[in-house]
């Protein structure tokens, strides 16, 4: 329903605004009323902006020219295509938005984040759009950057940053979003009035959709919508983890942090909220920003002076900025929707979409020289995936294997290396996964073969004052980041030493001097091979395959989509791992004997989780390898977000005493990272190990140890399966685990 329009209020720009707001659904759209709108478009720009759901489907569209905004509410349809596009009662409204506003090439549209708003308007309303710019395009800086923000809005002296942060940032403000989203119409408005507008203009290319295969188009909207949906889940305050011993001094805390996953990050968006409460009891809280991190050390400039001593919260308050994978794949996307890339015509996304049109056959040619095994013979299902990645088949350019756990998913991977850089060859070989851990698992594989001539890349973030105690004697391999920019081509040849294996995460590939350094023209991306690939959304490829794709010849996908999927795929149906991709599905290569498990836990497994496929070699057989503790009284509590149980703890505490009194190696597990926090100071506090002891599901994935307990976080008798179905492992009652009983 329309209503009267009224004045835009706006304290962002300190040039005042003439402009009145008129409210209306799409239903609405007549001709006199775009005529008006268009009339009042002298300069030929329109700004444009837009509201969101929770779920990132677009809302509202605004639509701005110097002296008038439609703030449109769109109806959200049921099915997000062209199709109902045209089915759509208001149908004529809309092809009145569409036609004279949207697609009319004689104006300009421009909004910040272009590509979301073109993507979204297909994706949930089967609208396109044409001569559409992205404001961030017209910076050198990141583009997710603040100094980016202010720059296009036409520079910090003429805007108010704390504003700028409130209606554009969304931080530290619950105003009202139907203003806002007219505000930041209006200011795109002004952004095509600035000299960085008019001189730049030329040199970005506008988006058209229109012009888009609609394959290609659904494709991009699908990974936009994917990332957003990510990144709102993002938390917007953390607490970041701190010793209580710190120093105050002229405004600025330094603080010692002891967790890597809350570690505090400098960032021109993220606030710091420091809490310290006196021995009376009174709590002085302070505000300030992260202004420098260096390993475990952070200094913090707070606006209020903070006692010298106390117990001390911190929290980092304000989304996570995007990573540089991020927002390399956001500029990999936007390039495809301005046809400036070709990614989507690159034959490893044809391969993968399923939009190559060859139809392949079933049989594969491998090399002719015979598989060098690293170790022990490998068995016929390894031996399969390693002729597999050996094959110079063209069908065979992606391949997929499925390994379950403990079946030699790294022993394939360790092998196939080693044939693919015999000597002779010219072959160079990448070896990727999402996690530092499993890259590391993955070197510490290759030493165990005896296979030193590899470099392992590591960031400084991760790597110093953190982990530098996880790499043991593949120290000497690891080139870290932080090194990048020191390397001549000459040095880096040293440095390399003539190896053709690198090792990184897949993040590390959108890291911005790996190729102005020289790595991959001394190592170029011949074979890629990704190692928990179930783990990882497929939009997040798109970074190595639009930087690396044309020398990429053969592109190999490891990992077990019964194991962790992608995060977030719980909460967005649409995300998908390239297990998913049904027609590279059907030539899977399946691992299926198993050397980690006990006897009864593979078949366990094996008949619940792979329909009996997987088979088990392993010294023990006998059923008191797997015991199931009934936590009596034992129920679950909420910790923010996510949840623990303390009487749990104390079941895991028992057992690990015991362990460490007997002299054996273990790791505990448990699907909760707040879970993990309690385990890790249970054992602290009761003098136990506890650095590297305690782990959440998928940060241990790839890992083992001689024993292993399980904090399953399951409520009070809430068991998922039948004791009977474990045979005679049966469970073992908190009464006699307390007792010394088990």
């Amino acid at each position: 329903m329309s209503s009267r329009p009224h004045l835009l209020k706006q304290d962002v720009l300190r040039t005042p605004s003439r402009a009145m707001v008129k409210y209306l659904s799409h239903a609405d759209f007549t001709h006199s009323l775009i005529e008006d709108f268009l009339e009042s478009a002298t300069t030929g720009i329109i700004g444009i902006s837009a509201s969101y759901s929770k779920d990132c489907a677009i809302t509202v569209l605004a639509i701005s020219s110097e002296t008038y905004v439609l703030h449109v509410t769109l109806n959200r349809s049921s099915r997000r295509s062209s199709a109902y596009f045209k089915q759509s009662l208001h149908r004529q409204s809309r092809m009145l938005l569409q036609d004279r506003i949207l697609c009319n090439d004689e104006y300009t549209k421009i909004s910040l984040d272009m590509h979301r708003v073109a993507t979204a308007l297909f994706y949930d309303h089967g609208l396109f759009i044409s001569s559409a710019v992205d404001l961030q395009s017209f910076s050198t800086d990141r583009r997710t950057s603040f100094s980016t923000l202010l720059k296009v809005l036409g520079g910090s002296e003429h805007v108010n940053q704390e504003n700028v942060r409130r209606v554009f940032l969304h931080y530290g403000s619950k105003s009202d979003e139907s203003q806002n989203v007219a505000i930041r119409a209006w200011c795109a408005w002004m952004s095509g009035c600035t000299d960085l507008f008019t001189k730049g203009r030329s040199s970005v290319k506008p988006i058209d959709t229109t012009v888009l295969p609609p394959m290609h188009l659904q494709i991009l909207a699908n990974t936009v919508r994917i990332a957003d949906r990510l990144d709102a889940m993002k938390p917007v305050k953390v607490k970041n983890d701190v010793e209580g011993k710190f120093e105050s001094k002229s405004g600025a805390l330094q603080l010692k942090q002891t967790r890597f996953k809350t570690r505090m990050r400098e960032s021109e968006t993220q606030a710091v909220v420091v809490e310290v409460e006196g021995e009376d009891g009174t709590i002085v809280k302070s505000s300030g920003r992260t202004t420098r991190v260096r390993g475990k050390d952070a200094v913090v400039s707070v606006k209020q002076a903070l006692p010298d001593s106390g117990n001390i919260a911190v929290f980092t308050v304000g989304k996570e900025a995007p990573t540089t994978a991020e927002a390399e794949r956001t500029n990999v996307v936007l390039d495809a929707l301005r046809r400036t890339n070709t990614i989507l015509y690159n034959p490893l996304i044809q391969i993968i979409y399923g939009l190559d049109a060859q139809q392949h056959s079933e049989t594969s040619r491998s090399t002719s020289k015979p598989v060098i095994s690293p170790k022990r013979s490998l068995n016929p299902s390894q031996k399969r995936a390693v002729d597999r990645i050996l094959s110079i088949d063209q069908q065979d350019k992606v391949c997929l294997v499925q390994g379950p756990p403990g079946t030699g998913k790294t022993t394939v991977i360790a092998a196939s290396t080693i044939n693919l850089v015999q000597p002779g060859s010219k072959r160079s070989v990448w070896l990727i996964a999402q996690s530092n851990v499993a890259v590391k698992n993955i070197a510490e594989k290759l030493a165990d073969c005896d296979f030193f001539k590899f470099k392992l890349l590591v960031s400084f973030d991760f790597h110093f004052d953190w982990h530098e105690h996880m790499y043991g004697k593949i120290e000497e391999n690891i080139i870290r980041g932080d090194t990048f920019k020191l390397f001549s081509v000459a040095g880096l040849q040293v440095a390399l030493d003539g190896c053709r294996v690198i090792l990184c995460t897949i993040s590390m590939l959108s890291h911005p001097l790996l190729v102005s350094a020289g790595f991959t023209q001394l190592v170029p991306l011949d074979t890629v091979i990704v190692d928990e690939a179930s783990q990882i959304e497929i939009g997040d490829y798109f970074p190595m395959i639009s930087m690396f794709g044309r020398n990429i010849s053969k592109l190999v996908f490891i990992g077990d989509d019964k194991q962790l999927p992608p995060y977030g795929e719980e909460e967005i149906k649409e995300l998908r791992s390239i297990f998913e991709m049904k027609h590279l599905r059907k030539r899977v290569v399946f691992l299926d004997t198993q050397y980690r498990m006990p006897s009864p836990i593979g078949n366990f497994i094996s008949t619940h989780v792979y329909s009996g496929k997987l088979r088990t070699q392993h010294t023990i057989q006998c059923p008191s390898s797997c015991r199931l503790i009934d936590v009596y009284h034992g129920e679950e509590a909420a910790q923010g977000t996510s949840w623990i149980n303390h009487r749990e703890r104390d079941a895991v505490l028992h057992l690990a005493k015991k362990y460490h009194k007997e002299g054996k190696s273990y790791r505990i597990i448990t699907p909760y990272d707040p879970q993990r926090g309690l385990l890790e100071e249970a054992l602290k506090q009761g003098g136990l190990p506890w650095e590297d002891r305690c782990f959440c599901v998928d940060s241990f994935q790839g890992n083992e140890d001689d024993h292993i307990i399980i904090s399953v976080m399951q409520g009070k008798h809430d068991h998922l399966y039948k004791p009977s179905e474990w045979g005679a492992a049966g469970w073992v009652s908190w009464y006699d685990l307390v007792n010394g009983r088990f």
